[in-house]
């Protein structure tokens, strides 16, 4: 079939195009290595029906995006009413002998379109966001112009319906049965308006053009990264299988203790390996390390955006399963990258050795095997997920897994499915012009503000100008063209630009407190310290919470999106009571932050309170059971049972509800994941255990239960137990038997197929 398509491609374009990707079963992206040139082509009415952009180098990346955009919808309304388009066209004397060609001529490029069509340029408006011009180019060869205003397509394309795509395909049918039948305009109009209308019914969208307002001002033009080379990755499996050999390792299966040994040795000798490398490079690598970091961190911004974009649209894929494939490809690439930044920084290299691209790869693919062999340390020493090491008689090495403390596929998805959510959300308000929500709640606002106090205490600047100043660098528009997308600055011009955005706010000697708080530099790390990823998210000197390298000419290096990355992580940690790094237990800061987190434990005892109150009645809902003699006078005040946090009932199912508030922090090492999961099941003073002991009273009991909520019929009825949760827990996810439920799905698991 390839083939087929290349002889075709090669026909209508001889020594042109030698890249082609088939995007579906007959939809071909089309591109030249020789020459700046992009294209679609759909494989239509027995021929391929070209679509043709502007040469790549005259154009944005919104620009492109565009085009893609509208490439997409051509090829795939042609494609799949194909069979109705050629009845239609067929009344209409379309001649299917002719080759066609769509060629896009935006309004941005109108200087480089042909002359004719600049009255048709000056015609585009609200009304008419984007025009077909269909004529003959020879005996052969047809060509439909498509010009369109970017402006207005977006205003098009801003309903939730498919309103956008129809006028699309209805000003191309239109300019083709004109141009068949040289018939008037608005006769035409009417003949394309009622087939389309006939033929595609209004539905949710499936092509969007969103414009997105983010707080980085150089977004838009980050090139793409590096992406890890399959070939490199190869080549560090192989020299682990030769260190395997050459250590005479026993080819054999390795469970438990001794799996944790050999994944502690390859370890060893692959962390050494990346030691030993960065050693020979001049800081030509931290730049260009740097570089990827920021590009990536870019790609995940852009990536989060259009989660929510395809969650506002009709989508053929699973969204959410594509959002957590780039997720976790994302998170992979760019660890592995501040990894190896972080240890250049650690050994101070003396080398004379210039980065290269070959390099890079080799450089990504030993810190991409570091992170996979730490994780399946921990998950072994941690009895998270169990592997078995397999080393053949090659000495390859091969992991098969165990049976899994939990469901690690349904709770990346979950997650997934929570952030194109809060995606979306975000999106939609933009789109109307609103701010997304924060606590203005006056108590919070008090405990932030201690935290405030504290940090100034601690740290000699305040949480507030510590944010401010870290955000206010990645909002700064400082461009370097040779460093592009990092900025290279030196202090007194960064704490200059810092004075001048942010005004009165904060005094200089703040701000230089506040970036020596938040660089790494060559001091960061004791030589003798290996850093292994996993407990480096315990530290505070690791890229995510400080942004700023210092190089040794003492200038400072920064990326915009990874000073915003930063600034949103400090600020989400500590609003959820949270500190995202090590930090004394008695400290002040400690001290405030625990009285946000029992803030935050009250609040969503009330929130869960206030949901179930409005979906089962306030008749049948009791909060916050401390004197259990409210309930029944037989009962003893305080129960050994405990404080029960929500009781309910529905009357329709009869159940009664056990429901225990659980507000923990959630983190993600493997360490803190079974911590998390011991605290809920099995330590002595468990959470299961708590809540189950509140269920079997409330079994034991039933009766005095019903006949305090005036419930006569005590027949047929059952207790469940539930956690209610504010966020997405790895707990939830194993196979005990108590169900975990989101605060934004109690009102449905209360009163289940509601209307």
């Amino acid at each position: 079939m390839k083939e087929d398509i290349e002889e075709l491609i090669e026909a209508d374009f001889p020594n042109t195009f030698d890249l082609v990707q088939q995007v579906s079963d007959c939809v071909y992206q089309i591109a030249s290595t020789k020459y700046p040139y992009v294209a679609w082509a759909v494989k239509i009415f027995e021929q391929l029906i070209w679509i043709m952009h502007p040469p790549s180098d005259t154009l944005n990346k919104n620009e492109k995006k565009e085009l893609q955009m509208l490439s997409c919808l051509y090829t795939d309304y042609l494609y799949v009413n194909q069979s109705k388009f050629k009845d239609f066209l067929e009344k209409h004397n379309f001649d299917f002998n002719l080759k066609y060609r769509l060629v896009f001529n935006p309004f941005s490029n109108s200087n480089g379109g042909p002359s004719f069509l600049v009255p048709y340029y000056s015609s585009l408006s609200k009304e008419k966001p984007l025009l077909v011009i269909t004529h003959k180019i020879n005996s052969t060869k047809v060509r439909s112009c498509i010009v369109y205003s970017s402006t207005y397509l977006i205003d098009l394309f801003s309903s939730s319906s498919n309103i956008g795509e129809k006028f699309c395909i209805k000003q191309l049918l239109k300019s083709w049965i004109c141009f068949s039948e040289n018939i008037d305009l608005s006769k035409a109009e009417k003949i394309v308006n009622d087939f389309v209308e006939k033929n595609i019914p209004d539905d949710k969208k499936g092509y969007t053009i969103e414009t997105i307002s983010v707080h980085n001002p150089k977004l838009n033009q980050y090139p793409n990264y590096q992406e890890p080379s399959r070939d490199e990755l190869l080549r560090v499996n192989a020299e682990i299988a030769e260190f395997l050999a050459e250590n005479e390792i026993k080819p054999n299966e390795y469970e438990g203790k001794d799996a944790e040994k050999l994944n502690e040795f390859i370890f060893d000798f692959i962390y050494q390996k990346l030691e030993d490398e960065i050693k020979k490079y001049d800081e030509s690598l931290l730049l260009y390390a740097y570089k990827q970091v920021e590009s990536i961190e870019g790609k995940r911004e852009l990536n989060r955006w259009q989660a929510g974009v395809d969650a506002s649209k009709y989508t053929e894929y699973d969204y959410v399963e594509k959002t957590l494939e780039k997720t976790i490809k994302i998170a992979t690439d760019v660890s592995s990258a501040k990894l190896i930044i972080e240890i250049f920084l650690k050994v101070n290299p003396e080398g004379k050795n210039k980065i290269s691209s070959t390099s890079w790869s080799y450089f990504q693919a030993l810190s991409i095997a570091l992170h996979e062999l730490i994780v399946i340390y921990e998950y072994i020493k941690y009895d998270i997920i169990p592997h078995k090491l397999i080393v053949d008689k090659n000495y390859t090495i091969k992991d098969e897994r165990g049976d899994e403390l939990f469901d690690h596929e349904g709770f990346y998805r979950c997650k997934s499915e929570i952030t194109t959510q809060v995606s979306s959300k975000k999106l939609c308000n933009q789109t109307k012009g609103e701010t997304n929500e924060s606590n203005t709640d006056p108590i919070f606002l008090n405990r932030l503000e201690e935290v405030n106090k504290a940090f100034l205490n601690q740290y000699d600047f305040s949480l507030h100008n510590f944010i401010k100043v870290i955000a206010t660098l990645g909002k700064l528009n400082l461009f370097d063209k040779s460093h592009f997308p990092l900025t290279i600055i030196t202090e007194e011009n960064i704490v200059s630009n810092l004075l001048q955005y942010i005004g009165d706010n904060v005094e200089e000697n703040e701000i230089n407190k506040i970036l020596q708080f938040t660089t790494l530099d060559y001091n960061s790390y004791d030589y003798s310290t290996k850093l292994i990823p996993t407990n480096l998210l315990r530290r505070k000197e690791r890229l995510n919470l400080c942004p700023l390298v210092r190089t040794k000419s003492g200038k400072y290096i920064y990326g915009n999106q990874m000073c915003l990355e930063s600034s949103n992580l400090w600020l989400r940690s500590i609003t959820f009571g949270d500190f995202p790094c090590f930090i004394d237990k008695e400290s002040e800061i400690n001290q405030a932050l625990r009285d946000i987190h029992f803030y935050l434990d009250k609040e969503l005892e009330k929130e869960a309170s206030a949901i179930a109150e409005s979906t089962l009645g306030k008749d049948k809902v009791e909060t916050n059971i401390l004197n259990f003699k409210r309930i029944s006078a037989s009962f003893s005040k305080r129960p050994p049972c405990g404080e029960i946090d929500l009781l309910a009932i529905n009357e329709e199912k009869k159940i009664i509800f056990v429901i225990d508030a659980k507000n923990m922090n959630n983190r993600n090492r493997p360490y803190d994941i079974r911590q998390e999961f011991d605290t809920f099941f099995t330590k002595t003073k468990c959470y299961l255990r708590k809540l189950s002991n509140k269920k079997n009273f409330v079994e034991i009991n039933i009766n005095e239960f019903l006949e305090h909520f005036g419930v006569l019929n005590v027949e047929g009825w059952n207790v469940k137990k539930a956690f209610v949760v504010d966020k997405v827990y790895h707990s939830a996810f194993s196979s005990k038997e108590v169900d975990f439920v989101l605060l934004q799905d109690l009102s449905s698991y209360l009163k289940p197929n509601m209307d």
